[in-house]
């Protein structure tokens, strides 16, 4: 059953998961949610008093923040579009050492499939980056309703089958992290400037933030806390009409998302509801520029005062995915 959040931030209440901890209880999942690591030393300590698996779900994030302190029994990473390491599908389940043998005895019975970097492949990858950079065909696609672009919902995932990765298209998506983590640091700087004006950028770790391990780290996307709602919904639009791809991310709770809300129990979780009301999230990618950031400043910054954005402030231009 989904545990609320802590206020404010993306984080388990760990009193709330400790009373929803039942005797039918066999795993918890600690989501890394857009690099704001969970605090797996204690859920650990939780899932060891009861003899829970736990499980790291690191899909928006790598390295999984269970890599340092093997916390974790299992992690998992997700190589699919828009995830850190893109390979346009599959990913990773990570095994502590101490599971291997009974891991390996259970995974024998799915097929094997092999991911290959062939002609198919190679376009699919091309017309995803020639989208990212493309902001005006992007933006068109986006706003076609048929198509569902950025829409959250759950597919179950049927037939599962095991996936072998080519390892240097793997080593290639990471090391394409670490470039575009210099990058985000220099963005960053001018974007915690916003934090003396309400705003909170929760997913970096000179915001306070709780990243997922302590080098150096790109985000999936910069995520703020808006002041409220409306001035959230505000931002979103007077973004987008200067060029900038700013979202609502999933837009609500889990329990909510279409496809998971007939499968869990709705319980209260005013704190993730408080944070899915307030959440904007940002492109953080490498075709992300000054202007761009200067652009979400100005922004920004001019919603909570109230003036009139001047022509610094501006990114004329299609949207940024």
């Amino acid at each position: 059953m989904p545990v609320d959040f802590c206020p404010s931030v993306p984080r388990l209440d760990l009193n709330a998961l400790q009373q929803a901890i039942s005797d039918s209880t066999v795993a918890i999942v600690a989501v890394n949610f857009l690099g704001y690591g969970e605090d797996l030393g204690a859920i650990a300590q939780l899932c060891a008093d009861r003899q829970i698996t736990l499980i790291d779900d690191s899909a928006q994030s790598y390295p999984p923040a269970s890599s340092y302190g093997a916390e974790a029994d299992f992690s998992i990473l997700s190589f699919g579009r828009g995830k850190p390491i893109n390979l346009t599908g599959g990913g990773a389940l990570l095994v502590r050492k101490d599971h291997m043998a009974e891991l390996d005895r259970g995974l024998e019975c799915y097929p094997l499939k092999h991911l290959r970097a062939g002609r198919v492949w190679q376009i699919r990858r091309a017309i995803f980056n020639a989208l990212l950079q493309n902001r005006i065909c992007y933006g068109l696609l986006e706003r076609s309703p048929f198509l569902h672009l950025g829409e959250t919902r759950l597919k179950p995932m049927a037939p599962i089958y095991r996936l072998e990765l080519n390892r240097d298209l793997v080593l290639s998506g990471a090391q394409c992290l670490q470039e575009l983590a210099v990058q985000q640091r220099i963005y960053v700087k001018e974007l915690l400037r916003l934090e003396a004006l309400e705003w909170k950028l929760i997913n970096v770790p000179a915001s306070g933030g709780k990243a997922s391990n302590t080098g150096d780290l790109s985000v999936l996307r910069f995520a703020f806390l808006a002041p409220s709602r409306t001035i959230r919904d505000q931002a979103v639009c007077a973004l987008n009409d200067r060029g900038i791809g700013a979202n609502d991310f999933y837009g609500k709770p889990v329990a909510r998302i279409p496809g998971v809300e007939d499968l869990v129990r709705r319980g209260g979780a005013p704190n993730a509801e408080d944070f899915a009301a307030r959440l904007l999230t940002l492109p953080a990618h490498e075709g992300v520029e000054s202007q761009d950031v200067a652009a979400v400043v100005g922004v920004l910054g001019n919603l909570i005062t109230g003036e009139t954005p001047g022509d610094g402030a501006r990114c004329h231009g299609p949207e940024i995915p």
